[in-house]
């Protein structure tokens, strides 16, 4: 059905970790030796690879930790939205503020003979003289 945001956010930082990690540390490790090198050539090059290096540790921690906190961001927007609103699935204010709204797993009312369609309304497959899928 699906997983809770906390889980899934959680899910996919643990999952990407590793692969952010190893790419950002190799790239790094390659540029440190040309920081300490005392030719002039390598003088021009000092900047850039200062820059690569700050640029990519600074990118790893948004990737890894920024991302995850939009993303609870954007969902407590949605949730106070929810409660503003007062829609059927809008969390009580204390749900609100104690953040069990992260907790709960994404409700998806879809009947059993109807399908999605892009423009968002839904159509039954009877109509159509198919049997839906099981």
């Amino acid at each position: 059905m699906g997983e809770s945001l906390r889980q899934a956010s959680n899910g996919a930082a643990r999952d990407r970790l590793r692969a952010v990690l190893l790419t950002s540390l190799t790239t790094i490790g390659g540029l440190i030796p040309l920081l300490f090198e005392k030719s002039l050539q390598a003088q021009f090059l000092i900047p850039m690879a200062v820059t690569m290096i700050f640029g990519l540790g600074l990118a790893t921690m948004l990737v890894l930790f920024l991302v995850p906190a939009f993303l609870a961001i954007g969902a407590d927007i949605g949730a106070l939205v929810r409660y503003i609103f007062m829609t059927p699935n809008a969390p009580t204010f204390r749900e609100l503020l104690a953040g069990e709204h992260h907790e709960k797993r994404p409700e998806i009312n879809i009947e059993e003979n109807d399908v999605a369609e892009p423009d968002g309304e839904s159509f039954d497959v009877r109509r159509l003289g198919a049997e839906p899928a099981e």
